[in-house]
């Protein structure tokens, strides 16, 4: 990543949270991870067992699937039974972790404070634009989308 932003190039990056090795603490690493590359656009999902997949097949087989009601499955929250950690915890960390990368420091810091800020002003104004409306979305219960 220091060689892209090195090189001038911005980078975003999409995060799946949610695998079996994940825990409390890699969720903090993960905003840790986030703030210290300053990372201008980013965008975090759960890992969602999609009908049809064999990652669907398999939680199925072996019993992890929370339920089947595949309104909720939308990358919002936990719809299955992960190893190390309950699913209501995991998706409390999920927005807590949402809630810290869309505040407005973090925002700031990635973007009109990112070193290549005056190098690329319309690019980096543009990533504190997209950031404010992912705010939105997480602030409504949302996970952000693109534009």
């Amino acid at each position: 990543i220091t060689a892209f932003h090195d090189a001038g190039i911005m980078v975003s990056a999409e995060m799946m949270i949610g695998t079996d090795s994940e825990t409390e603490g890699s969720i903090k690493a993960t905003l840790a991870f986030i703030s210290r590359t300053k990372l201008p656009l980013i965008r975090m999902y759960f890992l969602t067992p999609i009908p049809g997949t064999p990652f669907y097949d398999q939680l199925k087989k072996e019993r992890r699937l929370i339920h089947e009601r595949y309104e909720e499955y939308t990358g919002a929250k936990c719809v299955y039974l992960p190893a190390k950690i309950t699913p209501a915890d995991l998706t409390r960390r999920f927005w807590w972790l949402n809630r810290r990368v869309f505040g407005m420091k973090n925002i700031i810091g990635r973007t009109v404070l990112h070193k290549n800020f005056l190098r690329e002003p319309l690019l980096y104004l543009m990533a504190l634009a997209t950031n404010l409306h992912y705010r939105q979305s997480v602030k409504r219960g949302d996970v952000p989308v693109m534009l």
